[in-house]
């Protein structure tokens, strides 16, 4: 308000240096009949100076009022009302002695302002959201059996020399050789555990079963990749991909896109007598093959196919897609004569809280983990390869 006092006296003075000027003018008028146009210049100006400090006390008042009027607005319902009771004390006071008691409150509650804390209790979703997991697993294309042991044996016949022919009467029988070779894949263990303390496991409905079906997911893709990927090195599995035959192309006509890659595998699978149980390749080099065209502009791939619900197959061979399987990679294979998959034991949930260091602290070990071993019988029964080399070959 001291700017608002200043303006007002600078106001002041300037009003009643009028008032002299005009005083005087008067007074010339009378005398002379007429007033010097020394004071009529200089009334002139004061009147100017006048009307233009007015009008900024006028911007300065109404500029005070907006502000005050924001700093009443920012006030919380819960502040107005505490004023309120202040001011009228006195009549609070005496409410027992007169039993009447009025006190007016101009202000709206809103949520914003005048509630603190959850008063107004949210809505509770219940369940945990998470990006989708892969649904079908590697496992489910292969025999599965359970085993009481360590490790598998078995015998594959390593090298025949076939000397079978016509023999004439009298004549020496012709040899056949051929070698076996006793093979014992061991056992392999898939593990890993999550800490959380017993607070929150008794706290948050419903945590239990979400760690276990994401830990049982998660132990699944590292299945996945064990199964198709591993290196039979340090204690891996040895993978599907790592034991098939490597692609070569045996057929006399270019290959120019995925499906020429397909049609070539099966033919290389027929002419070691099996017949393929499946094709397996990622999601994106199948959208690929379905974009793909031929030189009079047809999808390679019937569209009517794609939009019946149906597997495609090739050559009655149903395509599995699957992000298990990277992208630029396929995998064409009788996976029932190719390998069986044994469990020793089956994936399994537990919750542990028996060890020194969780009964301290009050923590909870959740344990997932499973063993199991890959025995592959017969690696020619698969044919693996990469589309980027095989493309143009």
């Amino acid at each position: 308000m001291e700017l608002t006092e200043k303006i007002t006296q600078e106001l002041h003075k300037v009003d009643s240096h009028i008032e002299s000027l005009e005083a005087k003018a008067a007074e010339q008028a009378k005398l002379n009949g007429e007033v010097q146009e020394e004071i009529k210049t200089e009334l002139k100006k004061s009147q100017e100076l006048y009307s233009e400090i007015k009008e900024r006390l006028d911007r300065t008042e109404t500029e005070f009022k907006r502000l005050g009027a924001g700093e009443e607005a920012t006030k919380s319902f819960s502040q107005k009302l505490t004023e309120a009771i202040r001011d009228n004390h006195d009549a609070i006071k005496n409410y027992k002695n007169s039993g009447r008691f009025q006190m007016e409150l101009k202000d709206t509650m809103t949520t914003s302002d005048s509630l603190s804390g959850e008063v107004i209790a949210p809505t509770r979703v219940p369940g945990f959201f998470h990006d989708p997991d892969r649904q079908v697993h590697v496992r489910q294309f292969l025999q599965t059996a359970t085993t009481d042991s360590d490790s598998i044996r078995y015998v594959c016949e390593d090298e025949y020399t076939d000397g079978t022919g016509i023999t004439a009467e009298g004549a020496i029988k012709p040899q056949s050789d051929l070698s076996l070779e006793e093979k014992l894949p061991i056992d392999v263990k898939i593990a890993t555990h999550i800490k959380v303390s017993e607070a929150m496991l008794d706290d948050v409905a419903g945590l239990a079963g979400y760690l276990t079906t994401r830990g049982l997911n998660k132990y699944r893709l590292k299945e996945d990749q064990q199964l198709l990927y591993g290196t039979g090195a340090n204690g891996q599995i040895e993978g599907l991909t790592v034991a098939s035959a490597e692609y070569a192309s045996i057929l006399d006509v270019p290959v120019e896109n995925e499906y020429d890659v397909f049609i070539d595998a099966l033919a290389q699978l027929a002419n070691r007598e099996y017949i393929a149980s499946g094709i397996m390749m990622n999601p994106v080099d199948w959208y690929n093959l379905v974009s793909r065209k031929d030189q009079e502009g047809q999808y390679i791939i019937d569209r009517a196919t794609l939009t019946q619900g149906v597997p495609v197959t090739i050559d009655g061979v149903p395509i599995i897609k699957n992000t298990a399987v990277a992208k630029d990679n396929f995998l064409v294979a009788n996976f029932n004569q190719m390998a069986t998959l044994f469990d020793r034991t089956a994936v399994n949930v537990r919750f542990y809280d028996q060890n020194e260091d969780d009964a301290i602290r009050n923590l909870v070990t959740v344990v997932i983990e499973g063993r199991l071993a890959l025995p592959i019988y017969l690696p020619n029964a698969g044919v693996f390869g990469e589309f980027s080399d095989a493309i143009g070959s």
